[in-house]
């Protein structure tokens, strides 16, 4: 039997490493309802610091790896401090972001797929659509509204807008 090449070990380390900041800066994003302030990542930090998991995490390495790996696009090393951490802190803090700001009523691997979804409808698309995606986004929190719909036909539907 063939020794497992480590090369592929490293890789495959690698992209779940990419994974986990990916779903960390989603959560970030999605809590603070904006991309996030300082003061809301220090907040998402303390919390999960506070996250009540068997896995005792500092407040300050999570602010560090949201501040520098996830929203500001540092390498895991550089944001984290050093290359030990950088590999087994990201799924730690991901993890428990996941089960502290999971929306009510779901598991934490729902809304981790939620996650996934969104990233592969946001691939798709071009950046151009960003500004309509926020004022979709504000106008259904406005509204009250849930849920989802494309085109711009809901902006009308069942209002008048327009009305003078």
């Amino acid at each position: 039997m063939a020794s497992p090449d480590p090369n592929t070990a490293v890789r495959a380390t690698i992209a779940a490493l990419g994974l986990c900041v990916s779903a960390a800066a989603y959560v970030a994003v999605d809590v603070a309802g904006r991309w996030p302030t300082d003061a809301d990542v220090r907040e998402i930090a303390r919390l999960v610091s506070e996250g009540g998991t068997e896995i005792p995490l500092d407040g300050a390495d999570v602010y560090d790896y949201l501040s520098g790996a996830a929203l500001v696009f540092k390498p895991l090393p550089q944001a984290i401090g050093d290359a030990m951490a950088a590999a087994t802190l990201p799924v730690f803090i991901t993890g428990t972001l996941l089960l502290v700001y999971r929306p009510e009523g779901k598991k934490w691997w729902d809304y981790l797929d939620q996650i996934w979804s969104a990233y592969e409808k946001a691939e798709a698309l071009d950046v151009s659509v960003l500004p309509a995606l926020q004022v979709c986004a504000r106008m259904l929190k406005a509204t009250g509204e849930q849920g989802t719909s494309s085109g711009l036909a809901f902006m009308c539907r069942d209002r008048e807008l327009l009305a003078t």
